[in-house]
């Protein structure tokens, strides 16, 4: 499946944009001019805040998701495993005279 193998370079991504635009250039390149909300109104800190909360949010769930989706891996395993032990038991039963 692409779509987990993607998420870790969707979230690199993300990571290296905010990373660049947060430290910005020595020749100020990357100067971030204020977030405004398209009336040219700048957005407050409360709403920068906010936006940082919302972040932290869908990172811990993310966090949460892949937690529970490598259980789930791991209990497929297991299940696979114990299928094909089944299987050999049940060949070798059906092979004796």
């Amino acid at each position: 499946m692409k779509t987990h193998q993607q998420k870790p370079r969707f979230k690199l991504a993300i990571l290296v944009v905010l990373v660049a635009t947060s430290l910005g250039c020595q020749n100020g390149v990357f100067k971030l001019e204020p977030l405004t909300d398209g009336s040219g109104t700048t957005a407050t800190s409360a709403e920068l805040q906010e936006l940082r909360n919302r972040i932290q949010d869908l990172d811990n769930d993310n966090q949460s998701l892949q937690a529970q989706l490598a259980q789930e891996r791991q209990r497929y395993r297991i299940a696979s495993d114990e299928v094909e032990l089944l299987r050999e038991q049940l060949q070798q039963q059906s092979e004796m005279p």
